[in-house]
């Protein structure tokens, strides 16, 4: 991972190269060397993905003026940078199952009845069909100002999720989608971590935030409750119910912002046993316009994840 200190205007892909070394000689990689923007939406940030064996040596290097930040006079000095890959015991693994029931934090629209779908026109003379609409079809909404989307999708499916592998200082350091009810996590430097997850209503990738002239929630943040401990060599499999913990309870104590005061200043609950039990299947009720979600628990669409 690559972060700059101003946002990319351009890149000459062509200064940037990737020599291994192989008997104390450096051998530069076949295949083109490419600088893409961070999957977690940090414009800062860009990654150099390429096909690393285990336990040997790289020299990643940027010639001189090989990348223009938006103010056209600055560019970059020549950039060198000498690493080994570890070896594949020196790594973990860290999988979520994701066990809820299937249900969506809107209610979805009715693919299968075409007249029910609400379909914003970008101006007078476009035209939109819905005729040909499949479940997880998207349908593109403009207008002067913002662009976003609608999923179509079946009443008894999942809606995306994507999983934020997050260090004790509640920074995302990874992101995986779930797919097939799984998010996988490989090459994770063993550590303590934490998780969130979020609705990903629009399959965009990142999280949304809400907007006041559409009235649009913000997209669901749901934490996993428990710490991750990683050791060197390990795969671990979690299943995660994100509705069986109180919003209110998920969120672990070692990253939570506001701290709750008690008598002694200590947490109220101590939740560093990964193994801890969950709330079980709790019935409970936020605020008088509650929606119904799986597990027939019910809660609002209140944002948990900065309490």
């Amino acid at each position: 991972k690559i972060h700059f200190a101003q946002p990319v205007k351009s890149i000459d892909q062509k200064k940037i190269s990737i020599e291994w070394l192989e008997d104390s000689t450096w051998i530069a990689f076949e295949d083109p060397i490419a600088l893409t923007p961070d999957t977690a939406g940090n414009i800062l940030d860009y990654t150099v993905s390429a096909k690393w064996d285990y336990g040997t040596k790289y020299k990643f290097q940027i010639d001189s003026a090989a990348i223009t930040g938006i103010y056209d006079s600055i560019s970059n000095d020549k950039f060198v940078h000498e690493f080994t890959v570890k070896s594949a015991e020196d790594y973990s693994t860290i999988i979520f199952n994701i066990t809820s029931e299937s249900y969506w934090p809107e209610k979805p629209y009715d693919w299968t009845n075409k007249d029910s779908i609400p379909v914003h026109i970008a101006d007078s003379t476009e035209t939109v069909s819905v005729t040909t609409l499949e479940p997880n079809d998207s349908i593109e909404m403009a207008d002067s100002v913002m662009t976003d989307s609608i999923v179509i999708a079946s009443a008894d499916s999942l809606p995306p999720i994507v999983i934020q592998l997050l260090s004790s200082g509640d920074t995302p350091v990874a992101s995986a989608k779930v797919i097939n009810g799984k998010a996988r996590f490989d090459f994770v430097t063993p550590d303590t971590y934490y998780a969130r997850a979020f609705i990903d209503v629009n399959d965009n990738g990142i999280w949304d935030t809400g907007n006041l002239l559409m009235w649009k929630q913000a997209e669901d943040v749901f934490y996993y409750p428990n710490k991750i401990k990683l050791k060197k060599n390990w795969d671990i499999e979690q299943s995660w119910d994100l509705f069986e913990t109180p919003l209110d309870h998920q969120k672990p104590y070692d990253i939570l912002k506001n701290k709750p005061k008690t008598s002694e200043n200590k947490p109220q609950n101590d939740e560093d046993d990964e193994d801890e039990e969950g709330f079980g299947n709790n019935n409970f009720i936020y605020g008088s316009d509650a929606n119904t979600y799986g597990n027939g628990s019910t809660y609002n669409n209140a944002r948990m994840n900065n309490r």
